[in-house]
């Protein structure tokens, strides 16, 4: 079930064929640092911050996904540790 944080109100309910395994942070990091090769350590001052908002990343809000910035440059990591360079709004109907 999804609740607004802020006014309790229900949002919706979605179901999986299993249980879902959420990317922690310092793993969305570590996503960018290998695409950056560098080390996890030299993104101590990089922001991650999950997030939502139907893309071609994904439509589901069950499965946000991170926002990561790393010196004016952005990142998005989903859930299964792929890594995007630009957030692209998805086509209609998908």
């Amino acid at each position: 079930m999804l609740v607004n944080a802020f006014t309790g109100e229900f949002e919706g309910a979605i179901a999986f064929g299993g249980p879902v395994r959420y990317l922690s942070k310092a793993e969305a990091l570590n996503v960018v640092a290998s695409a950056l090769r560098t080390d996890p350590k030299d993104l101590k001052d990089a922001s991650a911050i999950l997030v939502f908002q139907p893309s071609e990343i994904t439509n589901v809000r069950a499965l946000p996904f991170w926002r990561v910035t790393v010196k004016g440059r952005t990142f998005f990591v989903d859930q299964n540790g792929k890594l995007y360079d630009r957030l692209s709004l998805g086509r209609p109907g998908n």
